[in-house]
């Protein structure tokens, strides 16, 4: 299945960027309050300021602004990466999909000075950090990444 989708033109994938920003907008414009669809799934804002998980989330803004900026140096290494291996012949599926969410983040983090967050999955006494469709876009790209990396031939 993804060989399929390696061989088909990714130019569609920005929808996803698209689709990305409107519901972070959305969830902004309307979530006051944590709003519960079912037992496990709600939708609840907050602001990451920091890295997947809240990974280095610090209130200072200096230190704010340098992981913003070596995030913005990142993606644009990884997107220069990415067309290179596209020119090899190798399919970049999985590198477009972390890029396109790594997109979506960072635009996040200029336009709202941290990632909006707003997906909750939980159940029980279990709780799923909560999350973004960019931050889908990238786990399933890395995780495409891996499969390429191990089991591809």
């Amino acid at each position: 299945m993804i060989h399929k989708m390696c061989n088909s033109n990714h130019r569609n994938l920005w929808i996803l960027l698209i689709l990305d920003f409107f519901t972070k907008y959305w969830a902004v414009a309307t979530l006051t309050h944590s709003v519960s669809l079912t037992s496990f799934l709600s939708f609840e804002l907050v602001y990451n300021r920091g890295i997947s998980w809240s990974l280095f989330a610090y209130q200072d803004q200096y230190f704010f602004n340098g992981l913003t900026i070596f995030i913005g140096c990142f993606l644009y290494g990884f997107s220069w990466y990415a067309h290179k291996r596209k020119q090899e012949g190798f399919c970049t599926l999985g590198e477009k999909l972390a890029i396109v969410g790594g997109t979506g983040n960072f635009i996040d983090r200029l336009y709202y000075g941290g990632v909006v967050d707003f997906i909750h999955l939980s159940y029980g006494g279990w709780s799923f950090p909560i999350f973004n469709i960019a931050d889908v876009c990238i786990i399933v790209g890395v995780l495409i990444m891996v499969w390429q990396t191990y089991f591809a031939k």
